[in-house]
């Protein structure tokens, strides 16, 4: 099995990283969501009220290669009714923006996208359809149970994994079987898993435990608990599991980087190394990210923007690479006109992404001009925030 890198926000995630388990990549976090792009400011009115003329429908999804549709769905995240929005209205105005996502998740998918676009559009689909079932829409519901069907077998491991929590979906609906239960805590885990440390089933339940705990922002108990598991895993005879523990461990080295200095290394695009002499004295952004992740390429314009704010102020941008194609990368590079330097990594060079166990993409990782990070999720507003509080407005 592999290890997978996975995006954040609602829009996606996908690709193979490093020969392991296949156990260690967290579910989408909830609280990462709500900045997966560029903000999106609200319309006047409500985009429900169609009643002027040509005024345009904001929910209509578009026509385009899946680049667009991920930026639409992107935009769909973020729209929000007006202020003065019943609570009848508030609800019409999500489900719309959860069926245009839907909609947009379809169409890339009927147009036959390679594995890890198709894995982002079927994320996108898939926590729309449950913010529909959320909404009490019965149609939703019907469809996310059929799709967790159809795909819970999926050759590609990490859609079997998105839908997983929806199998069985419509018999707990119609209330012939029960829910399943979420992970135990990971203190009761922790001795059943020490006692059998090569029990895979226990070891992903001690995963997604030890994730879990980290998705509600405890970090220290997060930082224990993954020490923790990563010592028992280190003991289990099989090697897949004990490979596993060096994962942990850069988990570990990532969450605990407030404060400190994070060291970037490795050769940019052109083969040249990284000059970190040039960053001294700067607030730097690392940002961990690749060109078939819808997120993070919905991200990009905010980090353009700040980039050209800042940029002559003392801010810089260091992009680090979770590509495998380098002329995928090299060409999305000259497209786009990314002014800022970006690692590669080359096979068998070491990896940033690995050394700092990067599970998910985009992870943004802000430094203050002292070189201490300041911050593990540097995005959306939040960027924008930092730097002006750093820099100034």
């Amino acid at each position: 099995m592999s290890r997978l890198i996975w995006t954040r926000g609602m829009i996606g995630f996908a690709i193979v990283a490093v020969a392991a388990i296949g156990t260690i990549s967290p579910e989408i976090r909830t609280s990462r969501a709500a900045d997966d792009s560029s903000p999106v400011k609200p319309a006047a009115k409500s985009p429900a009220d169609k009643s002027s003329p040509g005024k345009k429908d904001v929910f209509a999804v578009p026509d385009g290669k899946p680049p667009a549709l991920f930026s639409f769905i992107a935009r769909m995240k973020h729209l929000k009714p007006p202020k003065n929005a019943s609570d009848d209205e508030q609800k019409e105005f999500q489900t719309k923006a959860q069926k245009a996502i839907v909609e947009a998740a379809d169409k890339i998918l009927d147009s036959k996208p390679p594995a890890g676009v198709r894995a982002s559009a079927l994320k996108a689909e898939v926590a729309a359809l449950a913010s529909l079932k959320d909404l009490g829409d019965d149609s939703a519901t019907n469809k996310l149970a059929d799709l967790a069907e159809k795909l819970k077998d999926d050759k590609q491991t990490e859609v079997a994994r998105l839908v997983k929590p929806y199998v069985g979906l419509a018999k707990v609906e119609s209330g012939t079987e029960k829910a399943p239960k979420p992970p135990r805590a990971w203190a009761e885990i922790k001795p059943k898993l020490a006692a059998a440390p090569d029990d895979r089933d226990l070891v992903k339940e001690s995963l997604a435990s030890v994730e879990m705990l980290e998705g509600t922002g405890a970090a220290d108990a997060a930082v224990k608990a993954y020490r923790e598991l990563a010592d028992i895993l280190r003991k289990s005879k099989d090697s897949q599991i004990a490979g596993e523990a060096g994962v942990l461990d850069g988990i570990v080295r990532r969450l605990t980087l407030p404060g400190k200095p994070i060291e970037i290394s490795g050769r940019l695009v052109d083969g040249a190394p990284v000059n970190t002499g040039a960053l001294k004295g700067k607030v730097v952004l690392v940002d961990f990210w690749a060109t078939w992740c819808g997120p993070c390429k919905a991200e990009l314009p905010n980090v353009l923007a700040n980039y050209e704010k800042y940029h002559s102020r003392g801010f810089e941008v260091i992009g680090v690479s979770c590509d495998q194609d380098k002329d995928a990368l090299t060409k999305f590079i000259a497209d786009e006109k990314l002014p800022w330097p970006i690692v590669f990594q080359n096979p068998g060079d070491p990896s940033m992404a690995n050394y700092y166990g990067i599970t998910g993409i985009p992870t943004a990782i802000l430094t203050n001009k002292k070189g201490e990070v300041v911050s593990l999720n540097a995005r959306g507003p939040v960027l924008t925030k930092l730097l002006g509080e750093m820099i100034g407005n």
